[in-house]
């Protein structure tokens, strides 16, 4: 499934306090991924520490409570991102039993982050180039998953990894597509998730069909923290 991106955890903060300062630190750590994000979004890897002190509000020093220097604060302000959209995106594929549209929804859910992820979209928009070896994860769940149908016998494939490894790279191509150009519709995507599913064993008449069902997606809850 696609919306397991494959997420590391080598930028994870540093542990919190025991005992009852414990709270109120994942808080503050919360608010600052936050405040991070919207650095990321405007500014881009460029930024510095002292761009998301001013936008947290906090001294520098307290970031380096939580973090040990600034790629590790951005890593982690992207993996939570990820984190968030993941859930959310898991959640909307709830009662969906068939097995090419278990396949498909989420490369559809996928190519809709600037729509239903605005800020998430920004930063991954901002941060192309740094981004660009993170985004192709999404192969890791999408292979997994398309080995799970052929085994099935859903479908009846060669070459399964590199058929996944080349639709993963329209996947992604699409999704910066989306995020860059301005009157690109989701239909322009749509389009091209159906052209790229024959490259894994779905017929052409089955693509339509797929990207013609109706997808509704439920808004995002804002945290409030």
């Amino acid at each position: 499934m696609i919306a397991l991106m494959g997420i590391q955890e080598s930028a994870r903060p540093k542990a919190p306090q025991e005992g009852r300062k414990a709270a109120y630190f994942a808080r503050n750590e919360a608010a600052l991924l936050k405040a991070t994000q919207e650095v990321l979004a405007e500014v881009g890897w460029s930024a510095k520490i002292a761009d998301v002190s001013k936008a947290a509000d906090v001294a520098a020093s307290t970031i380096y409570m939580h973090f040990d220097n600034k790629d590790a604060l951005f890593e982690a302000a992207v993996v939570a991102g990820m984190q968030e959209w993941e859930s959310w995106a898991l959640a909307q594929l709830e009662g969906v039993s068939d097995p090419f549209e278990s396949l498909v929804a989420p490369m559809r859910i996928f190519v809709r982050i600037g729509e239903t992820h605005e800020l998430f979209g920004r930063i991954v928009a901002k941060n192309l180039s740094h981004l660009s070896e993170r985004l192709p994860l999404i192969a890791t769940g999408l292979l997994a998953h398309v080995r799970e149908l052929a085994a099935a016998g859903f479908l009846n494939v060669d070459y399964v990894e590199k058929r996944v490894s080349n639709l993963s790279a329209v996947l992604v191509n699409t999704l910066q597509r989306q995020l860059t150009i301005a009157d690109l519709k989701v239909a322009d995507a749509d389009l091209a998730i159906r052209i790229a599913l024959p490259m894994i064993g779905i017929s052409e008449t089955e693509a339509a069909r797929l990207i013609a069902l109706p997808l509704t997606l439920n808004k995002p809850v804002e945290k409030v923290e």
